[in-house]
């Protein structure tokens, strides 16, 4: 059981190994797209992702850990094919919800996985510590890509796509060895019934986590719409290709860095007032 912890890590290492993010605005441009249809289909990526969000908590509690993970893995697969065969917008259009199928079935079941595992093992209490070195991890990993993906984007655009299916194959193949935890099953039988009434009491008569929800998809956009403008910016100063990724990975490793503290900072400040601090540095950096 202890295995799965380094293989969530190489997990997350091999998901966020992205060569297309740093030149993936100039990829959506040499497909056709213009900016306007470009923050088209970021606003419909994160649209998707908040929907899907509950539900597929709900499938990781049903199913198990092991099996969404790795459904999200096949999706992820499959979505880049797309993005790699796609020449207009609405292929792109269909592998954004492609892929926003694979985020959301990762989001919140890795860590769920972990809390699982760390609590079967008895070391539950370093959760928040390994977690932010899951995320640092993480972050260094697509620092890297970045780096490779850029200066693979000089050759061809379309390269930093079809570069992808490598680290997420590699991903597929190590969530297929992950072990399932011990957790309590849920008994509900009528699944569609079940995740209808968990998504309705979610969003309209659950405030707290209705504000979590919404929050968490307003600071996505809000982060998600920065890394689109940087990339026009990029070009608009005339920033060599090959830079893109160099640029994209200082900002990676900045944020892999920060995230290694963010146990300890959470041992001084309450949730909340660390929520607000995070909204007001990325309203800031508008």
């Amino acid at each position: 059981m202890q295995s799965n912890i380094w293989k969530l890590y190489f997990i997350e290492m091999t998901y966020d190994a992205l060569f297309i993010l740093p030149t993936i605005v100039l990829f959506f441009q040499e497909n056709g797209l213009t900016l306007h249809q470009t923050f088209l289909l970021q606003g419909i990526f994160s649209f998707a992702l908040m929907i899907f969000e509950i539900p597929t908590g709900y499938l990781s509690d049903r199913w198990g850990r092991k099996n969404t993970i790795v459904s999200g893995s096949v999706f992820g697969v499959m979505g880049i094919v797309v993005y790699a065969w796609s020449s207009g917008f609405w292929g792109l259009f269909t592998a954004e919800i492609i892929l926003a199928l694979w985020v959301s079935f990762h989001s919140g079941t890795k860590d769920a996985m972990l809390y699982d595992t760390l609590l079967e093992v008895n070391r539950v209490g370093e959760y928040v510590k390994l977690t932010g070195r899951k995320r640092f991890l993480g972050f260094m990993s697509q620092a890297v890509a970045s780096i490779l993906g850029g200066l693979l984007a000089t050759v061809s655009l379309r390269a930093t796509a079809w570069a992808e299916l490598i680290p997420f194959g590699v991903g597929l193949v190590v969530a297929l060895s992950l072990k399932e935890p011990i957790r309590h099953k849920l008994q509900e039988k009528q699944h569609l019934n079940a995740m209808w009434h968990i998504t309705v009491s979610s969003l309209l008569h659950n405030i707290p986590l209705r504000s979590m929800i919404i929050v968490y998809g307003i600071l996505s956009s809000l982060t998600l719409m920065l890394m689109w403008f940087t990339q026009p910016y990029q070009t608009f100063v005339e920033l060599p290709i090959t830079l893109f990724g160099f640029t994209h990975a200082g900002i990676m490793m900045v944020t892999g860095i920060v995230s290694t503290f963010t146990h300890r900072i959470k041992r001084r400040i309450d949730d909340r007032t660390f929520l607000l601090f995070i909204s007001a540095v990325v309203i800031g950096s508008y």
